[in-house]
């Protein structure tokens, strides 16, 4: 769309596609589904073994490079890259992590739905928008600021029965 065509929406689209790719190894390690010898050795050397030092490498990248185009040095976008085509080969279409996706994206769906229906309950900011965009876009917002536990713990509080947890 349009908004990717500013300077903000191309650093957004950069900065989220940071953001996911790194998640998504972690998630994709503690899963099994990955393990520290599948990594691809020379894209790690170069963008950092751990989360923070890939992000870190990425980001200062970024701001080295970038001026009314936002860029990764070509050094850094290459492994970069190979990073993405990487984890869309041994993550995104795995038969195993596609399988929870439609248990992930029925968490989500039941979360965002209770929350359009409880803006109650949501956190004042959100409550906030809630009267400026309409309940279903502070239900959106709230839902997706969570993180992988914070979601599974609130499901569990709003419906899982106390009886049925150990």
């Amino acid at each position: 769309g349009k908004e990717a065509d500013t300077l903000e929406g191309r650093i957004v689209k950069l900065a989220d596609k940071i953001a996911y790719i790194n998640h998504d190894i972690d998630d994709a390690i503690r899963a099994g589904v990955l393990n520290e010898k599948k990594k691809k050795k020379n894209i790690t050397d170069i963008l950092g073994k751990t989360k923070s030092k890939r992000i870190n490498t990425l980001v200062l990248s970024a701001i080295e490079n970038s001026s009314d185009d936002i860029r990764l040095a070509d050094e850094i976008q290459q492994p970069f890259d190979a990073l993405y085509s990487f984890m869309y080969e041994n993550v995104y279409t795995n038969p195993v992590c596609k399988g929870e996706e439609r248990k992930a994206e029925a968490l989500i769906r039941t979360l965002y739905e209770y929350y359009c229906e409880h803006t109650y309950e949501l956190p004042s900011l959100y409550k906030n928008v809630t009267v400026t965009e309409g309940a279903e876009r502070a239900a959106c917002d709230y839902v997706a600021s969570m993180s992988d536990s914070y979601v599974l713990r609130i499901y569990d509080q709003l419906f899982i029965p106390n009886s049925w947890i150990e």
